[in-house]
């Protein structure tokens, strides 16, 4: 058993069912981690409150919002890259249920006092966001060389058409 902030994970479980919201949607900065995971429901929304941290990516809390996003069946490994990717940040994995029935984990963030009406939100582009996030960090930047350490590409339409198809 590992300890994954407020829940435990049995390590010898094969498959998480993992609703995203953000950076690892299709099409965005992330998505490449899941890309070979199946696409189980490319549009689903669970309840929460959902804001723009710091300009930089989506953080999900409880909430009544209707927030939009995918469910994937990921496999144990890609599950702990995921959690080590996500573990400097302030979030807890909870189990949910998605407006269409879906038992789902999803990676809520716990610190309140970042969220700002104004960049409250209930849908992210994670296309859109990934292009501008392309378009406006320098290359030389740790925040671009941290994404190329961890596989980023820069041809990443062929993912996103690859799961669009599945």
């Amino acid at each position: 058993m590992i300890q994954y902030k407020t829940k435990l994970v049995d390590t010898n479980t094969s498959n998480h069912t993992l609703f995203v919201y953000g950076t690892l949607k299709r099409g965005g900065k992330w998505h490449h981690l899941i890309q070979n995971s199946q696409l189980l429901e490319p549009e689903d929304a669970v309840t929460g409150e959902m804001y723009i941290y710091e300009n930089t990516y989506p953080v999900l809390f409880r909430g009544n919002d209707l927030i939009r996003g995918e469910v994937y069946v990921v496999n144990q490994e890609v599950y702990d890259k995921i959690f080590e990717l996500e573990s400097d940040a302030d979030y807890a994995i909870e189990t949910l249920v998605t407006e269409k029935g879906i038992t789902v984990e999803a990676y809520i963030y716990q610190d309140e006092s970042v969220k700002n009406q104004e960049n409250r939100i209930t849908d992210f582009e994670a296309a859109d966001f990934f292009d501008k996030w392309l378009r406006e960090t320098p290359r030389e930047s740790e925040s671009f060389q941290f994404y190329l350490e961890w596989g980023g590409r820069l041809d990443r339409q062929d993912s996103f058409e690859k799961n669009e198809r599945k």
